[in-house]
């Protein structure tokens, strides 16, 4: 019997999101979100390779750093625009960022990009922007863990790394991927930051520090994210012995924050074991 034209056929194909973000850390955080959000990813690192892959692939949505160097976020979005209209398609593309974009909204409504999401990207605004704008929300898996939207405590805490906070955004299971990918990666933004400092290459410098800020803030670290916020603003200024002064700060904050993260894994590990030994 031939199948009744009024029948909707499920396409099985996941929805796929393309992600421009310049940061290592940064890529992994965002990618697990909407992964667990059920959705296939692509990242890139540059906006110009976020023009080629669009332009050779398929995609449902487009999320683009604001801040990415060389060709930004908004540049970027309006190549991509162009592309579109080319192919006259209409693919959503989304600002991410580090600063509000409320009062910006005519700047990245006029770069082509029909909203904002801010660090650190929490998993319900996630899927809000993802519902709001795809047209197959079925798609969408839907976030039923208890997460509440938190705010950071003013820094001069005695930890590193707000657990609580981290907790009350994530899963169980996301926060503990968090934690470790933080613990592997931390280390090398550090060094990374200290090469372009070695160059007096502040532009470099201001740029990967905004980065890393990003993850921070993702991963709940208010003292890094100050310290990373003070070492953005000497290398804005060219200010060398301000900038190794931070750094300085920053190298021993990591190692205390990674520590941190290592610690509360290896507990979990072992509270886990008990439960299953008992």
């Amino acid at each position: 019997m031939p199948e009744s034209p009024t029948r909707k056929t499920f396409n099985p194909r996941k929805l796929r999101a393309l992600v421009a973000e310049h940061n290592k850390l940064n890529q992994q955080l965002i990618k697990l979100q909407l992964q667990n959000l059920n959705l296939e990813v692509e990242v890139v690192k540059t906006g110009m390779e976020a023009v080629s892959v669009f332009s050779n692939e398929q995609f449902d949505i487009v999320f683009l750093d604001c801040q990415m160097p060389e060709l930004d976020g908004y540049a970027t979005a309006r190549i991509i625009k162009k592309l579109q209209e080319q192919k006259e398609t209409q693919i959503p593309i989304i600002a991410v960022t580090t600063n509000a974009l409320e009062d910006c909204k005519a700047e990245y409504l006029a770069a082509g990009m029909v909203d904002y999401i801010t660090k650190p990207v929490e998993p319900l605004e996630l899927e809000k922007i993802l519902r709001n704008w795809s047209k197959e929300v079925e798609k969408i898996s839907t976030l039923t863990q208890r997460i509440t939207t938190g705010q950071f405590k003013a820094p001069g805490l005695e930890t590193f790394i707000d657990i609580s906070l981290l907790a009350s955004r994530f899963s169980e299971k996301n926060y503990q991927q968090l934690l470790s990918m933080f613990a592997t990666a931390a280390t090398s933004e550090v060094t990374t930051l200290q090469a372009h400092l070695s160059k007096q290459d502040y532009k470099a410098l201001r740029s990967a520090a905004h980065g890393f800020k990003g993850a921070c803030l993702t991963i709940c670290a208010p003292k890094l994210v100050s310290t990373l916020q003070e070492l953005q603003e000497a290398a804005a200024t060219s200010n060398l012995t301000q900038c190794h002064s931070l750094l300085a700060r920053l190298e021993n904050e990591v190692i205390e924050a990674v520590d941190e993260s290592q610690g509360h894994l290896q507990a979990h590990l072992q509270a886990r074991r008990g439960d299953s030994e008992g």
